[in-house]
């Protein structure tokens, strides 16, 4: 069975999944923009992982008295936190500098 070709992709399709899904955007544009998507999955999940620990270590100072631990927590999590965001803005601008011409070969 012949695998049907995929049909042009549009900018404009591609600027709004960015803007409101961040990198889940690059999954319109898989073929091409694969690795990208994994990044952006690899920080996303990252950032989560970061952010349940940060919380079980802040309800564990809660309970003593690890002041120095959970600040360095704190900063952890807002350092995952602007990876998350980084990536997010590359998701848009990536789609955004792309010419209309790539989207319309793209195949």
């Amino acid at each position: 069975m012949a695998l049907a070709r995929t049909s042009p992709k549009s900018k404009a399709v591609a600027v709004v999944l960015a803007i409101f899904f961040s990198g889940f955007a690059w999954l319109y544009l898989y073929q091409k923009c694969a690795r990208k998507f994994w990044i952006f999955i690899a920080v996303t999940v990252g950032t989560f992982v970061v952010f349940a620990i940060t919380t079980v270590v802040a309800l564990g100072s809660l309970v003593s008295s690890g002041d120095l631990l959970s600040v360095a927590s704190v900063v952890f999590l807002l350092l995952s936190i602007v990876a998350w965001m980084a990536v997010h803005l590359w998701s848009i601008v990536d789609v955004c500098v792309k010419d209309d011409d790539w989207y319309r070969s793209f195949d």
